[in-house]
């Protein structure tokens, strides 16, 4: 059974006042989401392995690929994802997703500014490994974490995956987006001086961006925000039967939706779109960590 969120019972915020924070980027050939963060987790890395299963089993290996020389080695077809087993089947169904953009600096600062807010003095672990005689990217979380405890108590590790442009047809509909689509992510975070894991997230899905950024109270009630976000509706024809489309277009600024996410990420969102008879909920953070 996969569990979407777990924290030690014994969990003392007041044991870990200084939190390091390490956002990292992560890859696959083919899009199989985020593996599970352990201390075993190794960014050096290159060669990654999809899941055979796609949304079932945890059979698969990410890559860090939180740099250009690191994407050249490890995603060679980049900024595309290979497709998935079962995902072309001729005039059936065609799916094509590509990668969006490195956003490492923006959920850097964004989570550090998060768990600043929770109360806890949160640290850069990127600006600390300037000064280390190796690369992080050529380490294991467990010697992130040696090389971390005495200026940290804690080590919170946040993985992401993500999608940019989509294009999805299937016989009796088709979607298409452009921009950043979506985003799949995980988090755990460590005990400096014992290495148990504290607390881990992993959302079962991936957060579909523009579904949210159109449903979002905050974008809906403001004006300047409102006008850069719109679903338009339409058929569409194979030639043989037709079918409806649906685009949802965005034209807020890339930084514009990065903010938004971060925000998703942190604090979370629940709505219910018009045309749907349950809520959709993003599960900020902001409920996990105490």
């Amino acid at each position: 059974m996969f569990r979407e969120f777990e924290i030690a019972g014994d969990f003392n915020k007041q044991h870990y006042k200084k939190i390091g924070i390490l956002v990292v980027r992560m890859g696959n050939q083919v899009y199989s989401g985020v593996s599970h963060i352990t201390l075993q987790t190794n960014y050096a890395n290159r060669t990654c392995k999809s899941q055979s299963t796609m949304g079932i089993s945890e059979d698969f290996v990410d890559v860090y690929i939180d740099d250009d020389t690191r994407i050249k080695e490890s995603i060679p077809d980049y900024p595309r994802y290979k497709p998935a087993s079962l995902s072309n089947l001729g005039a059936v169904r065609k799916e094509e997703n590509n990668y969006y953009r490195n956003i490492t600096p923006q959920l850097t600062k964004g989570l550090v500014h998060f768990m600043s807010k929770k109360g806890y003095e949160a640290v850069d672990v990127r600006a600390l490994a300037k000064k280390w005689d190796r690369s992080l990217s050529e380490m294991t979380v467990q010697e992130i974490l040696d090389r971390v405890k005495g200026n940290v108590d804690s080590l919170l590790v946040f993985h992401y995956m993500d999608i940019g442009d989509t294009y999805l047809y299937i016989v009796t509909s088709e979607s298409r987006v452009t921009g950043f689509s979506s985003i799949s992510y995980t988090t755990a975070m460590f005990d400096a001086k014992t290495g148990q894991r504290q607390l881990f997230f992993k959302p079962l899905f991936p957060y579909v961006i523009p579904t949210v950024l159109a449903n979002d109270p905050l974008i809906q009630n403001d004006p300047a925000q409102r006008d850069k976000v719109s679903i338009e509706e339409g058929v569409g024809s194979s030639g043989v039967s037709t079918y409806p489309t649906k685009t949802i277009r965005v034209t807020l600024s890339d930084e514009e939706m990065i903010q938004h996410v971060i925000r998703y990420i942190c604090y979370g969102i629940k709505f219910r779109a018009k045309d749907a008879q349950y809520d959709t909920e993003w599960k900020g953070l902001d409920m996990m960590i105490p």
